[in-house]
């Protein structure tokens, strides 16, 4: 097993370092470790103390990690993979011990919560977008939902930006990089009187792209403005922060390979390639031979990855991706008495985006698509919290409604005058209602009891007017809409149709844990954790592809200690887990009776997952801090049988190792501070798309990835001037896909980024 070398000489190295040290009883030469608190369970603690296994990063950590989108922040967390959207560039795919949400309609929950100072976002459109003036990170790993918000099955991802202070204070800062980076951003925090005071950051970068497609086009270029503001209000007993942010991002399609094709299959007659080759050899007037059907296949080849340079992509058809958003947010606190807090947290979310890709990635005209959803989502959640440092609880509402328009166009293989465009127009609605608490109980001296509770109520709905070739491929109830005139079942369309499902399910959590001695805590746990189910809005011409899926459990048992071996030097954190796993949420493309492929979400059956994660941090001395993470998942599925066939031996498309390092040093100089950080991220060998028959053609090795930091804070002159880059080594990778083979013929591969560098210049004030 090949697990990250960097890892393991960084830690050994470490101790060597540490160890004579702190042996020698240098007590002013060596750093305390700083308390790290975060609000994971509503009340601020220090995170060596939460028997939960989480990991997270305050501002500045996330400064040298030069996180810029939310996707940067993967890198250094165990158990955590992170994938670009095969639909569209600025929406991400999280996945938290192997749990995973492989598609991104409105119509399928998300199994890792997404929150952004306290507000749950439903959708992770656009997550992919600028982020700015950050307080801190918290990723919690395994089952969510008796503390606030959404239930989740994975976990959850916190981000929390900084609120206004009484203090006048700011910064503007440009950067330079490759590829004619260019950003300016500039925050200014600015106090009003003793009762207000209010905080300003905004930011407007413009990338070129980094690769070209058939067209010329360029592929990764972005274009964004964004806007945020926060209000803080303090009388005596209440406290209340208004905020709302504005986005408005342009980008352009990664660069797209064809991963490969399918392969011929004499049973059916089907060639190399299926019907993409058949298409090609329309298109070139290649004659329908085994002859010209494999000159055909070697054509679309040529735009294989492997054939093409990870800066060229083969697309021939125009490729965007446009989003916008508007959220506005209310965070209302009121101290009721000394031991009594009442919280109010309102949202409104409103988004708009279109996409369009070349999803065959090559210049043939095969399959174009273009999305486009917008909508709303509106949340109102009430907390109510209560005790002392021996017991306190927590106790709450949840309520979420969302509407969507959304529209998907497929042009499929015109050339065979099939059907075209295939079109999904769905308005969407969601509405989600939950009431949960959780209460923590010292129960005796060094002994804690954590037991928290949900109930949840999920109502989905879809009115659908999907069409085919302009005809209406919603049945009426009773039939088939096939367009055969001699099928007794065929039947005409009903547009609009309404589809509607409703889902309650309860979750639940238990912990014990002990303070083992002053330094070690350790911990055992117990949750029960949902994921609503919903309703296909891609069917076409049979009802049972309308159906709905049903919910996703997740029966996890979890055990970890957390210890600071040398108090303020070594701290070493780790947890074990076993998750049963019923009834998992899966997509799959099916070819149609029209020719058109069909998206559909169906549950998985059984699963179980079992794993690990290990986190440490050594700070030998006051300058030197290092840290180091190692997660391991081992996904099987028990029984996994749907429209497609038997798929137990599936992979489930997320590495079963992950391992991450990193380095900051702090030095003084006659300029000023000058620190420098580097980290190293890896990823083990694993399929992009499990659903591909062919595996190896959507197979990322083995991989990882360096990044660096080298700033100076030349306080005299209240400025900081920092160099970075990310993919030191300019590595070619893979990062998503999808596949078509068994409708059409062929899969594809998303590349990541390559090597970006930049200076950053801030002047603070």
């Amino acid at each position: 097993m090949k697990i990250a070398k960097l890892t393991t000489l960084i830690t050994a190295a470490s101790l060597i370092t540490v160890l004579p040290e702190y042996a020698a009883g240098q007590e002013g030469n060596v750093r305390q470790i700083e308390e790290i608190l975060v609000t994971a369970r509503k009340i601020s603690e220090d995170i060596q103390s939460v028997p939960i296994s989480m990991t997270t990063f305050s501002g500045v950590d996330l400064e040298n990690q030069t996180v810029k989108s939310m996707i940067d922040i993967h890198a250094q967390i165990p158990n955590l993979y992170l994938q670009e959207s095969n639909q569209d560039p600025q929406a991400i795919l999280l996945t938290i011990r192997g749990q995973k949400q492989n598609d991104t309609p409105p119509t399928v929950d998300p199994s890792v919560g997404i929150y952004l100072d306290n507000l749950y976002y439903p959708r992770s459109l656009g997550m992919a977008g600028p982020m700015l003036d950050l307080e801190r990170a918290e990723v919690l790993r395994g089952p969510q939902g008796t503390l606030y918000g959404r239930n989740t099955t994975g976990g959850a991802l916190s981000i929390y930006t900084k609120n206004p202070t009484d203090e006048f204070e700011g910064f503007v800062r440009g950067d330079l990089g490759n590829f004619k980076d260019r950003s300016v951003a500039a925050v200014v925090n600015i106090p009003i009187n003793d009762t207000f005071s209010s905080r300003f950051a905004l930011q407007k970068n413009e990338r070129d792209g980094y690769g070209k497609d058939a067209l010329g086009a360029e592929r990764g270029f972005r274009d964004g403005e964004y806007f945020r503001g926060k209000l803080l209000a303090k009388f005596e007993r209440v406290e209340a922060i208004f905020s709302g942010s504005y986005q408005d991002n342009d980008s352009g399609q990664s660069v797209w390979h064809l991963g490969g094709l399918a392969p011929a299959n004499p049973d059916s007659g089907q060639p190399e390639g299926g019907t993409g080759a058949l298409a090609v050899a329309a298109i070139e007037g290649l004659p329908f031979t085994p002859e010209g059907l494999s000159e055909a296949a070697e054509l679309l080849k040529r735009y294989s990855h492997g054939n093409l340079s990870s800066r060229r992509s083969g697309g021939g058809f125009p490729n965007f991706s446009k989003f916008k958003n508007r959220v506005f947010g209310l965070d209302l606190k009121v101290d009721i008495s000394d031991g009594l807090t009442l919280r109010s947290i309102s949202g409104y979310q409103h988004l708009n985006r279109r996409t369009s890709t070349d999803n065959d990635s090559t210049p043939y005209d095969l399959l174009d698509l273009v999305f486009s959803t917008e909508g709303s989502y509106f949340s109102q959640e009430l907390q109510l919290l209560g005790g002392d440092e021996d017991f306190n609880w927590v106790t709450g509402l949840y309520f979420g409604d969302e509407n969507m328009d959304h529209y998907e166009e497929a042009g499929i293989i015109p050339v065979f005058a099939v059907p075209s465009p295939s079109i999904s127009d769905a308005d969407v609605h969601n509405r989600s209602l939950a009431v949960f608490g959780q209460l923590n109980w010292v129960f005796a001296e060094d002994w804690r009891l954590t037991f928290g509770a949900r109930y949840s109520r999920d109502e989905r709905s879809v009115v659908s007017n999907n069409r085919v070739g302009g005809v209406c491929v919603v049945p009426a109830p009773g039939v088939i809409v096939t367009g055969v005139p001699d099928d007794p079942l065929n039947g005409p369309g009903q547009c609009p149709r309404k589809f509607e499902n409703n889902f309650s399910k309860p979750s639940w959590l238990l912990s014990i844990d002990h303070q083992l001695t002053e330094d070690l805590l350790v911990y055992v746990k117990a949750s029960y954790g949902y994921r609503a189910g919903g309703l296909n809005l891609r069917g076409a011409n049979f009802a049972d592809t309308f159906e709905g899926f049903g919910p996703e459990t997740v029966t996890e048992y979890e055990a970890g200690f957390k210890w600071d071996a040398i108090p303020g030097v070594f701290r070493l954190n780790t947890a074990a887990f076993y998750s049963d796993y019923e009834g998992a949420q899966r997509s799959i493309i099916i070819p149609g009776p029209s020719g058109s492929p069909i998206g559909l979400t169906t549950n998985a059956a059984d699963a179980v997952i079992q794993g690990f994660e290990l986190e440490a941090m050594i700070k030998p001395t006051e300058r030197l801090t290092l840290n180091s993470a190692v997660g391991y998942i081992n996904p099987e599925y028990k029984d996994f049988v749907d429209i497609s066939g038997d798929r137990t031996g599936e992979s489930f498309g997320v590495p079963d190792w992950t391992a991450s390092a990193n380095i900051t040093y702090q030095h003084p100089t006659p300029a000023g501070e000058l620190s420098a950080y580097i980290d190293y991220n890896w990823a083990s060998e694993h399929i992009i798309d499990p659903t591909v028959p062919t595996k190896r053609q959507m197979q990322q090795k083995d991989f990882g990835l360096i990044n660096a930091r080298l700033a100076l804070a030349a306080i005299k002159y209240n400025m900081d001037i920092a160099v970075y880059v990310k993919n030191l080594e300019d590595k070619t990778y893979l990062v998503s896909g999808s596949t078509l083979e068994e409708a059409l013929g062929w899969n594809n591969v998303i590349l990541g980024e390559p090597r970006t560098f930049g200076l950053s210049i801030t002047y603070n004030f």
